[in-house]
């Protein structure tokens, strides 16, 4: 498959601002620079301390400036293009959601199925206990048990993982994705994006990153389907809400 041309990549309408082949190799670059900070950045996070004594929401809200706001301002200042060029956009909106919940109820019997796992629980116990979502938490029979739920942290701790999720999906498969689509065959630029959302999962359950090599790929046919990396997002958070959900729920039962 070619690389997209001008009037294919606006919807036909022409545009204004920097060139396809600048917008495409500017991404490359900028896309490489920000990946290597958040591997450097956020590389072997234990979870409950970084080596560079980011807290889980810390962590969070780094990755969301670098992700989100860092191709943002690039985009809109330095390119003078529109977000929407990247699929920061509705676009087929209805069908994004329908899409997005038919995902994430499949996923239950998969959720249902490693968040009870050891290192499922080992990981994400940690995590809502540094974000005092759990606290009073102790330990027995070699494993963290007990404690109690705070659930206005619960809610704070899950709207800032929305936000850290559409940071991660605006970044892959829309700032990533859409750009490198400039001056590379779409399924080039969906493999080149995969790598570093795949490298950035070092540290989390072997289930969980080995999978997401595959979850990234697949998840780029859908954005380009959808002219938006909002599907993407949506099916992201849905599971990583589930997720939460079902690892308290099997530390408690």
């Amino acid at each position: 498959m070619a690389k997209r041309t001008s009037s294919e990549s606006s919807g036909g309408s022409g545009h204004k601002g920097a060139s396809d082949e600048l917008v495409g190799w500017s991404t490359l670059a900028i896309g490489f620079a920000i990946s290597t900070l958040l591997l450097w950045k956020n590389g072997g996070w234990k979870v409950f301390h970084a080596p560079t004594g980011m807290s889980v929401m810390e962590f969070n809200l780094f990755n969301i400036c670098m992700l989100l706001a860092v191709p943002f301002t690039w985009i809109l200042i330095v390119l003078r293009r529109e977000v929407s060029d990247f699929g920061f956009t509705p676009g087929n909106a209805r069908g994004a959601v329908i899409l997005s919940l038919i995902v994430g109820v499949a996923y239950i019997p998969v959720l249902a199925l490693f968040s009870g796992q050891r290192a499922f629980q080992d990981y994400y116990t940690r995590v809502l206990m540094d974000d005092r979502v759990l606290i009073g938490v102790g330990w027995a029979k070699g494993q963290l048990s007990g404690g109690q739920i705070d659930y206005g942290r619960f809610v704070q701790h899950e709207l800032v993982m929305c936000m850290y999720m559409l940071a991660w999906e605006w970044f892959f498969r829309g700032y990533l994705l859409f750009g490198l689509r400039k001056i590379m065959p779409t399924w080039a630029a969906a493999i080149v994006q995969v790598i570093p959302f795949f490298i950035l999962h070092l540290g989390k359950p072997p289930a969980e990153f080995w999978s997401s090599l595959a979850g990234g790929l697949l998840l780029a046919p859908i954005a380009i389907r959808y002219k938006s990396f909002l599907p993407c997002f949506l099916m992201h958070y849905f599971i990583s809400l589930g997720n939460d959900i079902a690892v308290l729920y099997f530390h408690f039962r």
